[in-house]
């Protein structure tokens, strides 16, 4: 992300392997993750680095997402909410400030509010594609670092109000550590409302 200045990949990687009518072998591939001791590359993903190649090949993100879609012979298409760099942040319980998606999840303490540092100005073609939707899914996945920093991104939950399809909440069946430790499906809509409305 940041050597290469582009939007984190790690979500939109997710979508295109579930999304991807593909051999077995080229989702796990995609989803690899480095272990070397010592390398530079231990922890990151195939896929986020095809991503990023793609990226800097094409010259913009979204064009890099749509092209690993053609190759991934992806049904339907995935569509980043924003192309804006921004960086997710979390005001803590205790009233620290953290930055980072990681940060975040291993910070102590439970996360009181998030907010997106940077203009996080809505994709149009994903605006368009939410106001068109019969059904609107919101997860599953982690609710502080997946499924709420998209809401929170300029003109996304104003979008999904004006929508006519139905909005769903997909919650995650299990708690995440650092994230959602303690919660009950009642907390996880708690947390939408308080950050985004309780109309959503």
């Amino acid at each position: 992300r940041e050597e290469l200045d582009m939007p984190p990949p790690g979500d939109i990687r997710n979508c295109i392997v579930a999304l991807a009518d593909t051999e077995p072998l080229l989702e796990r591939l995609f989803q690899h993750r480095f272990g070397a001791e010592g390398s530079s590359l231990k922890g990151h993903s195939f896929g986020n680095l095809f991503l990023a190649a793609m990226t800097e090949m094409t010259g913009s993100f979204e064009e890099a997402v749509a092209e690993v879609s053609r190759v991934l012979a992806v049904r339907g298409r995935v569509l980043p909410t924003t192309t804006e760099k921004v960086t997710l942040c979390a005001e803590m319980s205790d009233g620290a400030t953290v930055r980072g998606e990681s940060a975040i999840t291993d910070a102590p303490g439970a996360i009181r509010r998030l907010f997106l540092q940077g203009r996080a100005e809505a994709n149009p073609a994903a605006i368009e594609a939410i106001l068109e939707a019969d059904l609107i899914i919101l997860g599953p996945g982690s609710l502080y670092t997946s499924v709420l920093p998209n809401l929170l991104v300029e003109g996304i939950a104003r979008a999904i109000r004006a929508a006519s399809g139905t909005v769903v909440y997909v919650c995650n069946v299990a708690t995440q550590r650092g994230e959602t430790d303690g919660f009950s499906a009642a907390d996880h809509v708690r947390a939408l409302a308080d950050h985004v409305g309780a109309d959503l």
